[in-house]
């Protein structure tokens, strides 16, 4: 359903309203300047109730502050759902993450926030939706300010428009049943439950395996985007080259600072490195296309590991190895693909 539609229901008798209201809302927004003049995300604080004009106001902040990218920091008991599915919807589109909180001392340190009823909703458009532990997550049941003959239909065609604008945004449609169990009173979400309902993810998307057919081959491929980059590993084989492996990384502004300080190549299999011999590599590390790129042949026994991590990974390490850059990739809920094609691969 179009929030348009949801809109003239909730006008309807005001249905689905939150119970609590908040103070007026605030806006305020933090910009920072790196040492070396580049821009860091900005910070963009919202304070108070969610009310029908919030997203116009915010768009309009951002407008006037020339902000297109950073965090939205929440501190709400609720307020209008409309409102806050708008919020939503307008956040995921423009790409920014969402974090519970209030406005600190200076940027990079916001003081710990709340975020209640209709907020949940607003919170969840955020690509990236962090929450420290001491973030507090109020749950309960929408409610219709007036009572009507109408209210059950509207409530069940409402229902199926909170659930589905969830999975848009990629969190548990459970989250809405435990909401209308909650009941009127608001009751506590612990970060933990949010995380398992997949309402925070804390800077990381669910990893992607897939068999990809491109130009003539097939390869197996797994990718996953965080905070801090987009991790990718393609496996192939054909019968003149063997099996081959590349790994592919972008880490956005830091990827040719990654090249150039690369100076070890490793695999990560659960956790563990795994080195790699210079005559492995079948084509140098390059940036090809955004990602820091290296290929490289894979032996039976490097194959036999892959088909059976829980993980899978790649590592660029500078001279000084304590430190590394890359990332690994989870395989527990692709198992049987990634080992059923990586077996077909080796015996091929």
């Amino acid at each position: 359903m179009k929030l348009k539609q949801i809109a003239a229901l909730l006008l309807l008798g005001g249905f689905f309203c939150t119970a609590a209201l908040a103070a007026e809302p605030t806006i305020q927004a933090l910009t920072f300047k790196h040492p070396d003049g580049g821009s860091a995300p900005a910070e963009i604080y919202l304070d108070g109730e969610i009310t029908p004009t919030l997203p116009r106001q915010l768009a309009a902040a951002l407008a006037s502050n020339h902000i297109e990218r950073g965090t939205i920091y929440i501190n709400s008991i609720g307020g209008d759902l409309q409102a806050g599915l708008e919020l939503g919807e307008f956040i995921r589109k423009t790409g920014f993450n969402t974090a519970i909180g209030k406005r600190g001392s200076s940027y990079g340190k916001p003081a710990p926030g709340s975020c209640q009823s209709a907020c949940l909703m607003t919170f969840a458009g955020g690509v990236y939706r962090f929450a420290e532990p001491q973030s507090f997550f109020g749950i309960h049941r929408f409610y219709s300010r007036t009572a009507g003959s109408e209210d059950l239909a509207l409530g069940q065609v409402l229902s199926a428009a909170i659930t589905g604008y969830l999975l848009r945004m990629g969190v548990s449609p459970v989250l809405f049943e435990r909401m209308v169990n909650a009941g009127a009173l608001p009751q506590k979400l612990s970060v933990d439950e949010a995380t398992q309902l997949n309402l925070v993810n804390n800077g990381v998307l669910p990893v992607r395996w897939d068999i990809v057919g491109h130009a003539g081959k097939v390869y197996l491929q797994g990718e996953q985007k965080t905070w801090n980059g987009t991790g990718r590993m393609q496996v192939s084989c054909s019968r003149s080259e063997g099996m081959s492996l590349t790994a592919q990384y972008d880490a956005e502004q830091n990827t040719r600072k990654i090249m150039a300080d690369a100076k070890h190549l490793s695999l990560r299999l659960d956790g563990s490195f795994v080195g790699i011999e210079p005559e492995a590599l079948t084509r140098r590390t390059e940036v090809s296309e955004g990602y820091l790129t290296s290929t490289l042949r894979v032996s039976q026994s490097v194959a036999y590991s892959l088909a059976r991590a829980h993980s899978i990974g790649f590592a660029w390490l500078p001279a000084e190895t304590s430190i590394f850059y890359g990332f690994e990739l989870p395989v527990s809920q692709s198992g049987d693909l990634v080992y059923s094609f990586i077996k077909h691969c080796s015996e091929s």
